[in-house]
């Protein structure tokens, strides 16, 4: 085989793989949105930080069916993270660009809920 066929042949499987790489990644992400419904997690909440804190921060970004700020059973206390749900997807990808943002002197981790982190 001349080097010239063998170019060829590499930089195509470098070409397929690189595609492959490109549409994995956007197909997971568009996915990953889609089952977590619209959910995201909101964690590094300051113990001080209530629902409504939270609905007031998150309502910029579009209509919030639910903010559900998670509690110690025993104690009613803050576990320091919540589930923020909206009406549609799209608000949900809008909000993650809240990820940083200082909310009662912390700042607050937000990404896509896992479909099993609520019960």
């Amino acid at each position: 085989m001349s080097a010239q066929i063998i170019f060829g042949v590499v930089l195509s499987a470098v070409a397929v793989t690189l595609l492959f790489m490109i549409l994995k990644n956007r197909y997971s992400r568009s996915r990953c949105i889609e089952t977590a419904n619209g959910e995201l997690y909101i964690g590094n909440l300051s113990y001080q930080t209530s629902e409504d804190d939270l609905m007031q921060h998150f309502t910029q970004y579009g209509k919030i069916n639910e903010v559900k700020i998670i509690k110690n059973n025993r104690t009613g206390r803050s576990k320091g993270y919540a589930f923020v749900r909206y009406s549609k997807t799209e608000d949900a990808s809008r909000a993650l660009a809240s990820h940083g943002y200082q909310l009662n002197g912390r700042s607050l981790v937000v990404r896509i809920a896992k479909s099993h982190a609520r019960n």
